[in-house]
C-alpha cells in the first residue's frame, strides 16, 4: 500500500514492472537461443511467455521473424506503459479513483 494515501497504486505498478522484466528477459533469451541455433530452448521460453506465440515454427525464418517483430512490439508497448501510462495515472488519479480502477481491472481479469 502507498504510504502517502493508503491506496494500492505503487505496489501494483511494481507488479506490472516486474512482469515486464520477466517477459522481456524471456523474450531476449529466446532470441539469443535462436541465434545460437537452439530452437528447442527458444520454444520453451516462448511457450512460457504467451500462448499466442505457441504456434510459431521457430525453425522457419518466417516464424523467427514473427517472434522478432512480436518482441519489438512488446518493448514498444512496455515503454508506452512505463514512460507514459504509469506516471500519468499516478498524477491524474486520486487514491480512491485508482483503487476503483484496479478493482474493476481485477474483476475483469481474474
Amino acid at each position: 500500500m502507498c504510504h502517502y494515501c493508503g491506496c494500492r497504486e505503487i505496489p501494483l505498478i511494481k507488479e506490472f514492472i516486474a512482469e515486464h522484466e520477466r517477459v522481456t528477459d524471456a523474450a531476449g533469451d529466446a532470441l539469443r537461443a535462436l541465434e545460437r541455433g537452439e530452437a528447442g530452448r527458444a520454444r520453451e521460453l516462448v511457450d512460457a511467455m504467451t500462448a499466442e506465440l505457441a504456434a510459431l515454427d521457430l525453425t522457419d525464418p518466417a516464424g523467427v521473424q514473427t517472434l522478432t517483430e512480436a518482441v519489438q512490439e512488446l518493448h514498444h508497448h512496455i515503454a508506452k506503459e512505463e514512460d507514459g501510462l504509469f506516471p500519468a495515472s499516478l498524477t491524474a488519479l486520486s487514491g480512491e479513483e485508482w483503487n476503483a480502477a484496479m478493482a474493476a481491472w481485477r474483476k475483469a481479469h481474474p
